[in-house]
């Protein structure tokens, strides 16, 4: 039987500040909906974050891939968290979108701050 990896990224804080950080792990023989429960996932955070902007502006993720120069299927699976934006990638979103880099990186962080907060809330 074929044995089955997936990458996920634990979050970390660090003691006596504010700084987050990201640990790269991976979780072997693990279903995939598991790993989302006890991991979270900047890219799905970014993906948030992206769709929410797109949306509050009306847009079509047509559109956005017209005014980004990426394509249709790209945007969607950014969206989705499935793929990882490169620093070129998140520049022409931002360029689109009519915000700051870091403006972007920011909401994403955001996004990934919340769903934590509402994950131990949970439980």
């Amino acid at each position: 039987m074929q044995q089955k990896f997936f990458y996920c990224f634990e979050l970390r804080r660090w003691p006596d500040n504010n700084c987050w950080m990201t640990k790269h792990t991976v979780v072997r023989n693990m279903r995939h909906d598991k790993c989302h429960m006890k991991y979270f996932k900047l890219n799905a955070a970014f993906g948030k974050s992206l769709a929410k902007l797109r949306q509050t502006r009306g847009w079509t993720q047509e559109f956005l891939s017209f005014e980004s120069n990426l394509t249709r299927n790209y945007i969607s699976l950014l969206e989705r968290g499935a793929r990882s934006p490169t620093l070129d990638t998140i520049a022409s979103l931002a360029a689109a979108l009519k915000v700051s880099e870091v403006e972007l990186i920011k909401m994403s962080l955001d996004e990934l701050r919340k769903s934590i907060q509402d994950t131990n809330l949970d439980q």
